[in-house]
């Protein structure tokens, strides 16, 4: 009696063991939520829009995923802010940039990066490109 219990127990434990196996599967790696440590920083891009006014537009991207894109028209005589938005961001698959707006908004870029000239690339799902200058 002792033996089948025994035996009883090594075959219940292989059962276990074998169901284990093939209910688990690997999980499937996604590079979704990631964060590049490249664009990290504060980045400027300037916009002429009339013969005495630009559009100034600050990007700051945290280490922490968060950052706040701030948006200033400049005339000769004045500058007034036109917005002022933190944001929460991610990359994904090297080349793409999503930015989720604190006022519900989301945008995607894909972006490309030149350390050497400090300038990163966005260009926007309708095709739209702006060059940014890291800031130091």
């Amino acid at each position: 009696m002792k033996n089948q219990v025994l035996c009883f127990s090594k075959i219940m434990a292989a059962l276990a063991f074998i169901i284990a196996l093939t209910t688990m599967g690997c999980k499937k790696e996604k590079n979704e939520g990631s964060k590049q440590p490249n664009i990290v920083g504060s980045w400027s891009h300037v916009r002429q829009v009339g013969s005495f006014r630009n559009i100034l537009t600050d990007l700051g991207i945290n280490a922490d995923g968060t950052g706040n894109e701030y948006i200033l028209n400049i005339t000769t005589g004045s500058s007034t802010p036109i917005s002022d938005l933190d944001f929460n961001w991610t990359t994904e698959n090297n080349n793409l940039l999503k930015l989720q707006f604190e006022d519900g908004t989301a945008e995607t870029y894909t972006y490309s990066l030149d350390p050497e000239a400090k300038l990163l690339t966005l260009e926007s799902e309708s095709g739209d490109s702006k060059e940014y200058i890291r800031m130091e």
